[in-house]
């Protein structure tokens, strides 16, 4: 599955927050491990939970990312409103 978790918790180990909510990762993070993982480990990438909280920062600002830097159009999974995923093809 071609899905990367942007909460805190997926990609570093140890972490757990403070027990009520897992935050995400900060968006400059969020952009720079996308980046990594197109060019190193999956290109095809097709889903990213971003999470609801944070007023949407996460989410949005990385619709915007993916859209101006490659082109490609992300939007709001219509069954979980903290996933973005990819609607249409690049090519």
């Amino acid at each position: 599955n071609h899905c990367i978790d942007l909460h805190m918790d997926k990609i570093f180990e140890g972490h757990s927050g403070d027990g009520t909510h897992i935050r995400g990762v900060p968006l400059a993070f969020a952009k720079l491990l996308f980046c990594y993982h197109k060019k190193n480990n999956d290109p095809k990438i097709t889903s990213i939970i971003t999470g609801y909280h944070g007023n949407n920062t996460l989410k949005n600002g990385m619709i915007s990312f993916l859209k101006d830097e490659f082109g490609l159009e992300f939007t709001e999974d219509k069954f979980n409103s903290g996933m973005i995923v990819l609607s249409k093809s690049a090519h």
